[in-house]
């Protein structure tokens, strides 16, 4: 029995070798890059209007130029001069880097929403359009923001529309901001205007 004591006592010394052995070899948890913030993103609809000093006795027939930059919710040309309805307006899609990302891409998309001219309720809206091809933004530094416009030919599309006796009773756009090395999608926004029918 006594022969047996030193042999167990070795095994256990052992054991207890090869696992602080083990402890030392064994490899820590891997450390993961967190993934980079997504820019943040902003759309405006942004037109050039007649400003308040101009507005006053403003000639229609002798017109001086628009120079004020407004935001456009509602088209409505019920006042030829006091409401905006220019002929055309710019997309504005502000995008704000707020990570370390160094270059994305923004897409950017438009919907009307079309209906006879003379039952604005059965007005539907159409399918989404890609606008042109995606956009690649990028960055010098982490804090600054970029803007990418689209410009959207509204008049000529009311005259479309109307010879057909058909009217746009609103517009819709929207955008999407992906990293450039990844195919997820960061962030995305959307505008909409609604459009008034002239009489």
């Amino acid at each position: 029995m006594s022969e047996k004591r030193p042999s167990l006592l070795m095994w256990l010394c052992a054991c207890c070798l090869a696992l602080a052995l083990s402890a030392c070899t064994s490899p820590g948890p891997v450390e993961t890059e967190a993934p980079a913030a997504a820019p943040e993103l902003d759309i405006r609809l942004l037109a050039k209007w007649w400003s308040e000093d101009q507005m006053e006795g403003l000639n229609l027939d002798n017109q001086p130029p628009k120079t004020q930059t407004i935001e456009l919710l509602v088209w409505d040309p019920s006042d030829p001069v006091g409401t905006p309805h220019p002929a055309e307006f710019d997309v504005v899609i502000d995008i704000a880097n707020v990570g370390s990302v160094q270059r994305a891409m923004v897409e950017v998309r438009e919907r009307w929403k079309v209906g006879p001219i003379s039952d604005p309720g059965s007005a539907r809206w159409q399918d989404w359009q890609t606008v042109g091809t995606p956009v690649a933004v990028t960055w010098v530094n982490s804090d600054n923001a970029s803007s990418a416009v689209h410009r959207v030919q509204l008049q000529d599309t009311l005259d479309t529309l109307f010879q057909t006796s058909r009217w746009a009773f609103g517009y819709q756009a929207d955008a999407k901001v992906s990293l450039d090395t990844e195919s997820t999608v960061g962030t995305a926004s959307s505008r909409t205007l609604s459009i008034q029918a002239g009489d």
